[in-house]
């Protein structure tokens, strides 16, 4: 095995690993379930608008954390093409969008932002089986003890703010195109962690910028981590077509016509679900597909990988 810091891990959570389901073979060719997704409407309860993602087979299946990007005010449903594809894979997508504080303070508005997301956890561990899922879909079943976060943009801020809070029992984050002005010093302790980052997100007009970005997160996490940043595509390549476009005709961020926006969604699905896979499915042989460059099937500008942590 590659890594030595995770064979432990892996070992003692093998009883919990073989109920939830896992996923096999080559994430970048796609997830094999198909899903549905519930914009969660009817649960005036709920802390934060949601959006869930999740397979139509019966099964337990791991959660995972969406946050959006402007701190997680850009709405969910944007994101719905590549979180679709990471629902395939065999997660549960619960995916948030917020309403800015009222605040001027940055700082300050992360943490009202991180509290409120802690708080929708705490509702949905609460209550997405026995409340939500008991109608919608009694099939499924999700394991809390094996929580991943992920985020866009400068929602990697708030995962970041619910890391340092250490609360939520996370267990890999994604962070994809992170920006953040208030990560100084690091984090402190180890979570798997994938540090993504696509060459247009720095050129002009950038929506990423160098010195608070990918490397950046990169640098400041402790071990195991990856650092990718791939080429020809730019930081609205993530979002659906009605996001990318929106992003086009306002020269909101660098874009690029002529790639192909559906490779690159069920790629990025793809390149997380590796991760999740790995350290939260308890997968193992995924490893190589974070890890082995020529198994990545994009160019790659950035890469690089400390996962042998001693």
């Amino acid at each position: 095995m590659q890594i030595v810091c995770f064979t432990i891990f892996l070992l003692f959570t093998s009883s919990v690993f073989a109920e939830v389901y896992v996923f096999e073979g080559n994430p970048y060719n796609g997830g094999k379930l198909g899903t549905k997704a519930t914009r969660l409407i009817d649960f005036k309860e709920l802390p934060l608008y949601t959006t869930i993602y999740y397979p139509v087979v019966p099964g337990e299946f791991v959660p995972i954390v969406f946050i959006p990007g402007l701190q997680g005010v850009v709405p969910p449903d944007i994101y719905s093409d590549t979180l679709e594809h990471l629902a395939s894979h065999g997660y549960i997508v619960i995916a948030m969008d917020t309403v800015l504080p009222s605040t001027t303070d940055n700082l300050q508005k992360v943490e009202i932002l991180a509290r409120k997301v802690y708080e929708e956890i705490m509702w949905m561990q609460a209550n997405l089986v026995k409340v939500i899922f008991s109608t919608l879909a009694p099939h499924l079943d999700v394991d809390w003890s094996l929580l991943g976060l992920a985020a866009h943009s400068a929602g990697s801020d708030v995962i970041l703010q619910l890391l340092k809070n250490g609360t939520t029992g996370a267990k890999a984050a994604a962070f994809m195109e992170p920006f953040s002005i208030d990560f100084k010093g690091r984090l402190g302790y180890s979570i798997p962690a994938l540090a993504y980052g696509t060459q247009l997100c720095e050129m002009d007009p950038k929506c990423c910028i160098p010195g608070i970005d990918y490397l950046h997160f990169y640098n400041e996490l402790e071990c195991p981590k990856v650092l990718m940043n791939v080429t020809n595509f730019g930081h609205c390549a993530i979002l659906n077509d009605l996001g990318w476009s929106s992003c086009r005709a306002i020269n909101f961020c660098q874009t690029n016509p002529a790639v192909d926006r559906d490779f690159y969604r069920e790629f990025v699905a793809g390149v997380m679900s590796a991760l999740f896979g790995t350290y939260l499915q308890g997968n193992d042989q995924m490893l190589v597909y974070l890890t082995k460059p020529d198994l990545i099937p994009v160019l790659l500008g950035a890469f690089e990988v400390d996962v042998n942590c001693h």
